[in-house]
């Protein structure tokens, strides 16, 4: 027998082991992410339930008025702005992002798309206050002047889409371009054009994956807090046009948590637990996506 036979079945057994310590690492890694999501609910539903048991929760959960003062905690104003900004932030950037990828998937040289994804991943690491910030500073003064006083749903959607753009392009370009290689080749073998090929293949096929990114992209527009509060306005009321001051749950749990005392309290820790609630359904919507 060969030497190297010889060490083959040690070879094979340390192979396992790394197997298995990689597994055990994996499945570990698993359960702390599940238990932690599941201590922040407990956390939220526990301090949310003195909220819920309150007859002020059932008498005006569903109104438009927040007035904590008075035991009047309408959400409806806030949750209808909420779910405006962050359907005009996705319809803004939504096309911008999936023509990107587009050209980074398919026309872009592999040097050019490798330079751009980096700077894209520079673009969704800086944080969303400097965003805020420079709506706040650039665009509210240019829109004051012929829409005073500018604060209001476009100007906070426009900053959310800009917040939200390097994510979304990211990964629908990740989705696009997987194993797609095979098609381009079949493709120019038949003679058919990429542009073809990308509008009647590849996007039909794809269609499912681009509702994930979609959908998770939602998720984190929910999630935005301090870009919007800063060009928003913050005056709770139903939005009636795109200049009007209005607020988002995020804005309320980061403006009120300061000074919020007993039932004011547990109040937004009910907003918070409705927040986590929505995101966790978005998440769910998109993993059957990709089932």
């Amino acid at each position: 027998m060969k030497l190297g036979e010889s060490r083959q079945p040690e070879r094979k057994m340390r192979q396992n082991w790394r197997d298995r310590i990689f597994e055990f690492w994996i499945d570990l890694t698993r359960l702390l992410a599940c238990g932690g999501i599941l201590c922040i609910f407990v956390f939220l539903g526990k301090e949310a339930l003195v909220f819920l048991k309150a007859p002020e929760a059932s008498q005006s959960l569903f109104q438009l008025a927040w007035f904590p003062s008075e035991n009047r905690f309408g959400i409806m104003a806030m949750v209808v702005g909420s779910v405006l900004v962050v359907g005009l932030s996705l319809l803004q950037a939504w096309p911008i992002a999936r023509a990107s990828a587009i050209y980074l998937g398919f026309f872009s040289s592999p040097r050019t798309s490798v330079w751009l994804l980096g700077s894209l991943q520079l673009m969704a690491a800086i944080p969303s206050v400097v965003v805020g910030l420079f709506g706040l500073s650039f665009l509210l003064p240019i829109l004051a002047v012929y829409f005073p006083p500018a604060f209001g749903l476009l100007v906070a959607s426009f900053v959310l889409s800009f917040v939200l753009l390097p994510s979304l392009i990211i990964n629908v370009h990740a989705m696009l371009v997987i194993d797609t290689d095979p098609l381009l080749e079949v493709g120019k073998s038949l003679g058919i054009s990429t542009p073809s090929l990308i509008r009647k293949v590849i996007l039909p096929q794809r269609r499912r994956f681009l509702r994930r990114a979609l959908i998770l992209g939602a998720g984190r527009a929910f999630g935005e807090t301090l870009a919007v509060l800063l060009v928003a306005g913050n005056n709770i009321q139903l939005p009636k046009g795109l200049f009007e001051p209005f607020r988002t749950l995020n804005a309320t749990i980061a403006l009120e948590m300061s000074y919020a005392q007993g039932l004011h309290r547990s109040a937004l820790f009910f907003l918070g637990l409705c927040l986590l609630l929505l995101v966790c359904v978005l998440r769910f919507l998109a993993g059957r996506e990709n089932a």
